[in-house]
């Protein structure tokens, strides 16, 4: 048995003009709330971004002259029995945590009879800062 198509209509009948003119009221009412509303939270996230801006700023500045900057010296070294020596090295940290530090001076690093050397290298990390937050006015 092979389908055929039913070629019986039945039509269905549906208030679109009705319809229409609903969503053609309502969407510019809408629209105007959707944009109130995007302006209001854009207002609120500059505002609040550029006062964490400013209480960094002052945290950071507040710090850094209360504290002075810690710098840890290591001594060099010698490893006896690979007969390997290390020069003196610094890790200088940033004055208002322990956890990261700002500068790091790796120490260099000789094999006495290969005379094999690894150079001292000095790693910087940046400096924490938040930009200032420049939002363009939204026209129509």
């Amino acid at each position: 048995a092979q389908y055929k198509k039913n070629k019986d209509k039945h039509l269905i009948p549906l208030p679109l003009d009705m319809l229409y003119l609903f969503f053609n009221h309502n969407i510019n009412s809408f629209l105007r709330k959707v944009d109130n509303v995007r302006d209001k939270a854009l207002v609120f996230v500059t505002e609040f971004y550029n006062e964490a801006r400013i209480k960094l700023h002052d945290y950071n500045a507040e710090n850094s002259l209360t504290k002075q900057q810690r710098t840890f010296q290591i001594p060099g070294y010698t490893i006896p029995v690979v007969n390997i020596e290390t020069s003196p090295f610094t890790v200088e940290m940033f004055p208002f945590g322990y956890v990261i530090p700002k500068v790091i001076s790796t120490p260099n690093f000789t094999i006495l009879d290969s005379g094999f050397f690894v150079p001292s290298y000095t790693l910087a990390l940046p400096f924490l800062e938040l930009p200032a937050l420049q939002v363009p006015k939204y026209s129509l």
